[in-house]
């Protein structure tokens, strides 16, 4: 099977595609090789038009594509590679913006991910507030989205732990209404004997 780029090019079905390299300063090496230094080679305009697949082991013609590459601290990024990259910062969401997107998106989505209705957890506005300037620091809302997640499994686990404990009361009570009348019915039984 050819190399991601190459894959990525055929199923875009085209020869001048768009193409998303996502987090490129989460990149790594190990015994396999070194992404960033495949990367420089794609991303050299002097050396992409004869990029070698090493799958296929032929020359590929990239100059026609156009890579857009994602980071959240360029701090990471090789210093080779980062020398390849316009650099365009973005800044993250605001935290009215964040707000709205717990409300809109993520708690829907959560609190039906773990059996939660409206009227077992409510996070209001101060809320979420708190839990977004106190337990998160990016500028996305992936940490946000765990530490809801994370609230959410904690009212879960007592829903379930307050259901079997008056499940088990319950039991407790019906075990003990029954001996009383096992009890009430075998003393009547002593009795109507004499």
């Amino acid at each position: 099977m050819p190399g991601r780029l190459i894959s990525a090019v055929r199923k875009a079905s085209c020869k001048d595609p768009l193409l998303l390299l996502d987090e490129v300063d989460k990149m790594g090496h190990d015994h396999r090789g070194d992404p960033a230094a495949a990367l420089l080679e794609v991303l050299d305009p002097e050396q992409n038009h004869a990029f070698t697949d090493t799958y296929l082991g032929l020359p590929f013609d990239l100059s026609g594509v156009t890579f857009v590459c994602t980071a959240n601290r360029a701090a990471d990024i090789p210093p080779p590679l980062l020398d390849r990259l316009e650099v365009i910062q973005l800044a993250g969401y605001t935290l009215k913006e964040k707000v709205h997107i717990c409300q809109s998106h993520l708690l829907p989505g959560l609190l039906a991910e773990h059996g939660l209705g409206p009227q077992l957890v409510a996070f209001p506005r101060p809320t979420l507030e708190y839990v977004i300037t106190g337990h998160t620091r990016e500028a996305g809302v992936r940490g946000l989205r765990r530490a809801l997640a994370a609230v959410c499994r904690h009212v879960a686990l007592n829903v379930v732990l307050e259901h079997e404990a008056a499940a088990a009361a319950a039991a407790t009570a019906a075990a003990a209404g029954a001996g009383e009348g096992m009890e009430q019915a075998a003393e009547a039984s002593r009795g109507g004997g004499r």
